[in-house]
């Protein structure tokens, strides 16, 4: 591939990425794997692909993302949650037929990320907002933690679609 032509697929990338909330195109559309690869090396950046195909911003979100869909539940990446004071979050899913965002806060330590965190949470409290929180201890369990969280959230059993939890260990 030439110069010219991987800055133009890489500036187009980056397009997609940063400057459109939440991305619709999907990845595997705008680049090949070589492509990926090479844009990877080139900006840092680890790419996470979805068994739906979608780009996310992180393993975890890769891992709940491909158990939501193991379940045959619908999901939206990254939609857009106006709150009370008219500032627009964007949770990392969105489960559409049961008004259920999840949130994976996975930069712990940071003190600004832990901050901004507990702003987010108390802003989905006071606004009512029904939220599964997850965090990077619940790796291993993530399947029966989501279960157990949404039934809480909704007050609904978990739906019985084969049930699979395949971070059992």
């Amino acid at each position: 591939m030439s110069k010219k032509s991987f800055f133009k697929k890489l500036v187009n990338y980056l397009k997609n990425s940063f400057l459109k909330k939440p991305s619709t195109n999907k990845i595997k559309e705008k680049a090949s794997s070589v492509e990926i690869q090479e844009i990877q090396k080139k900006t840092k950046k680890q790419i996470y692909i979805t068994t739906k195909g979608e780009e996310v911003k992180s393993r975890m979100e890769k891992e709940i993302a491909d158990f939501l869909a193991s379940q045959k539940i619908n999901y939206q990446y990254e939609k857009a949650c106006r709150l009370s004071t008219g500032r627009v979050v964007y949770p990392d899913f969105y489960l559409s037929d049961y008004d259920v965002y999840i949130e994976y806060f996975g930069m712990l330590g940071n003190k600004n990320y832990n901050y901004s965190m507990r702003k987010k949470i108390e802003a989905f409290k006071r606004d009512k907002i029904r939220v599964i929180e997850l965090y990077p201890n619940n790796y291993r369990k993530l399947g029966q933690i989501i279960k157990i969280r949404f039934e809480k959230v909704t007050q609904r059993t978990f739906p019985q679609r084969a049930f699979i939890d395949f971070k059992k260990n």
